[in-house]
């Protein structure tokens, strides 16, 4: 039983210095020798976050329904508070708005009815109205970007306490 255990011990150290002598290159010659070896490496990448403020609510305020044209407007704020991990293959996160009507549309709806005011959707002093699921930004970097909500007093139907919703949909591009 001991010769056994012998030769099986012998047997375990021999493949074990094989293995390893298979595990390495060997230089020799008498006077220069040159060998090689190969760096190997795995490279893993975080994948991008962002924290990105939104206004909880846009308050247009007290509006007085006018026969003539009175355009009413609200500046809200989006603050981007942090990008990480944004390398060469992602460089902005996009945010687009809808609003709750249909098809998106921007829209606030009578509390005790069912009548609708229209509102339109600018990017910061823009001067050409978003559709609802455009683009408003492409945001680069920390910092705040500016928006504007316009509503024409003439388009309101009636006396009444108005609310909608507007949603912002951020993509990482």
């Amino acid at each position: 039983m001991k010769r056994v255990l012998s030769v099986l011990l012998c047997l375990a150290i021999m493949l074990i210095g094989m293995a390893t002598a298979m595990a390495t290159n060997e230089i020799s010659g008498s006077s220069t020798g040159v060998g090689s070896s190969t760096v190997t490496m795995t490279a893993t990448q975080a994948d991008p976050t962002y924290v990105l403020k939104i206004p909880q609510t846009i308050n247009l305020g007290s509006l007085t329904r006018t026969e003539e044209s009175d355009i009413q407007s609200t500046d809200f704020t989006v603050t981007m508070v942090s990008m990480e991990n944004f390398f060469d293959s992602y460089t902005s996160v996009d945010l687009s708005v809808s609003g709750s009507g249909a098809n998106g549309a921007f829209e606030l709806k009578q509390a005790n009815g069912d009548k609708t005011v229209p509102y339109k959707v600018y990017m910061g002093v823009e001067t050409i109205a978003i559709d609802p699921g455009e683009l408003l930004f492409s945001i680069c970097g920390v910092g705040e970007q500016l928006g504007r909500i316009e509503l024409d007093t003439k388009d309101i139907p009636a006396a009444g306490t108005y609310n909608g919703t507007m949603t912002f949909t951020a993509k990482i591009k």
